[in-house]
């Protein structure tokens, strides 16, 4: 992994393990005071947390799985073309899959919020269309591509 890939693999691991201490903060709170703190809340906190520290590997195994490439790199692979409307279509397939990635770590914290007691209520459904819009956003120059392929 590198590049981005690299940035957001860090930023996933030390969210886990981030996590993963809370959690374990959350039991021992929960082990002090049952009534005011539930283990619900901890069990989703060492879920999430694991979903943090697997999502690299999770990724790539996806892509490899689907045949894609990796981050960026179908994308950056137009720029080596001196059309100037290339290089910016990568850069924008780019951005999108940065932007996918963060939508993907919002989805997994909205996830980890439905189990404390002061949640809005609709974690659940905000989670889901994070996490998929971030994975069509991730994977946009290969929908872009197979769009292109199905109309023409």
């Amino acid at each position: 992994m590198g590049g981005s890939s690299g940035i957001i693999a860090a930023f996933s691991y030390f969210f886990g393990v981030v996590l993963a201490f809370r959690a374990a903060y959350k039991l021992k709170l929960h082990s002090d005071n049952p009534a005011h703190n539930p283990v619900s809340s901890a069990g989703i906190s060492f879920l999430i947390a694991a979903c943090f520290l697997s999502l690299p590997q999770a990724a790539e195994a996806i892509r490899g799985t689907l045949g894609l490439s990796s981050l960026g790199s179908s994308a950056l692979a137009y720029t080596k073309a001196n059309h100037s409307g290339m290089a910016i279509e990568a850069a924008v397939y780019v951005y999108a899959a940065f932007f996918g990635y963060i939508a993907v770590i919002r989805g997994l914290f909205l996830f980890n919020k439905m189990g404390e007691q002061s949640k809005r209520g609709d974690e659940l459904h905000r989670g889901v269309t994070h996490l998929v819009g971030g994975v069509c956003a991730t994977n946009l120059s290969e929908i872009v591509g197979w769009l292109k392929a199905l109309f023409t």
